[in-house]
């Protein structure tokens, strides 16, 4: 998959006419939709320059490659005591989804995390 940081580059090394305004380039990234299937795509590929020609895969989303977590969130949340009215912190928590796991000793870092604050 090309990059904005490799388009950049590439476009770096072009003269003359060839080469187009870096600000072009930025503002061609901020309108580019990734297709999804409620668009009506059945099927998407991913595509990466690859020598002198391209190399075309499945797209795969990261959650499906690797899953995902779910972890509990701890916070604090400002409440009322209902007998003697006064404002107290509350500890609350909430469910939160994780869709881009750490890997390897990240990993390892995260879940360790994640039991330091359940405990």
């Amino acid at each position: 998959m090309s990059t904005l940081h490799s388009s950049l580059g590439r476009n770096a090394l072009r003269t003359g006419k060839a080469r187009v305004p870096d600000v072009a380039l930025y503002a061609t990234v901020r309108r580019l939709v990734p297709p999804s299937a409620s668009k009506g795509f059945d099927s998407r590929f991913r595509v990466a320059i690859a020598g002198c020609g391209f190399d075309v895969s499945a797209w795969v989303p990261l959650w499906q490659r690797r899953g995902v977590g779910f972890v509990w969130e701890y916070y604090q949340k400002e409440g009322l005591n209902p007998r003697s009215g006064e404002k107290v912190m509350a500890t609350r928590r909430r469910a939160r989804v994780v869709e881009e796991l750490p890997m390897k000793d990240e990993y390892a870092e995260f879940v360790r995390g994640i039991a330091a604050a359940a405990s």
